[in-house]
């Protein structure tokens, strides 16, 4: 489903649990329709950051943003807030509350007082969506990690919000299902959504993210285009973050001349190492 543009803002927010900030005076901007990852050792603030923006927790200073809408004590309800800015949390057993994956799904088209015809019609569609169909009626302590992650985004997408936020969604993920979880991210981004996701890995920001923000001690320490920041092993020693690995062989390459210096890497490993050892052609035409 097609899902109108809507861009994602913090602006100058502090926040955090008890007397400390954990975030402090961030500023993040999400163009919509696009992946940003935020990066950043644990205690950076990613997760306060996150929570902030699905409207968790309240900023004791700053404003967030959604489109033309401002979250604030005065402005729209949580609920309306959550139907435009959607939160998958680190842990897929915090949001799974029904007694099956259909009622699961449906628990958010409920909780924003929809008809039942509408909200079934949504199940359908997001089951569809994230390939649930045969586990419409189990119970969702018996699913695997991945599906159980499924779920949660099924319930969330069925909200149909235009914001999406995940926090660390590949930890505890085998290598099948990380991958599967790749395509499905750069599918709801082709369908309009803006997604923001916080991880430790450097490699699938690379791979995915049109955007990143380089967190450090509650504060916005590098934020741009991907290739911006962390394009170069230069740029990424200047603020602390490995290089991802497509980016280090290409920068390998370009010192020994078997590259030109400022090309921009591939998106993959694999297609790096190509750059080396480009696949060989059988006569018959085959590809090894």
């Amino acid at each position: 489903m097609t899902m109108p543009a809507c861009d994602l803002a913090l602006e100058h927010v502090a926040a955090g649990y008890g007397g400390d900030d954990a975030v402090r005076d961030l500023t993040l901007h999400c163009a919509p329709g696009t992946i940003t990852a935020i990066l950043g050792e644990n205690g950076s603030g990613k997760s306060t950051a996150l929570h902030v923006a699905a409207g968790l927790l309240a900023p004791r200073r700053g404003a967030v943003r959604a489109g033309d809408h401002t979250l604030t004590a005065t402005g729209p309800s949580r609920t309306a807030w959550r139907a435009r800015v959607g939160f998958v949390m680190h842990d897929p057993d915090d949001q799974l509350f029904g007694s099956s994956v259909c009622e699961d799904i449906g628990f958010g088209p409920v909780n924003l007082g929809l008809s039942h015809d509408e909200v079934g019609r949504r199940v359908d569609e997001a089951s569809a969506a994230l390939d649930l169909d045969e586990l419409h009626d189990a119970a969702p302590h018996v699913l695997s990690h991945g599906q159980k992650l499924r779920t949660v985004i099924a319930g969330i997408v069925a909200m149909q919000p235009s914001v999406l936020l995940f926090d660390e969604p590949t930890s505890g993920l085998d290598a099948s299902s990380a991958e599967a979880f790749e395509v499905l991210l750069l599918r709801l981004r082709r369908d309009g959504r803006t997604i923001v996701l916080s991880t430790h890995d450097v490699d699938l920001a690379w791979r995915i993210a049109d955007a990143v923000a380089v967190l450090d001690r509650g504060r916005t320490v590098a934020q741009g285009s991907i290739s911006h920041v962390l394009g170069s092993g230069a740029a990424c020693a200047c603020i602390g973050v490995r290089t991802p690995s497509a980016v280090a062989v290409c920068d390998r390459l370009a010192a020994i001349g078997l590259m030109p210096r400022g090309m921009r890497s591939p998106r993959t490993l694999s297609d790096a190492l190509r750059l080396v050892a480009p696949p060989t052609t059988h006569p018959d035409g085959v590809s090894a």
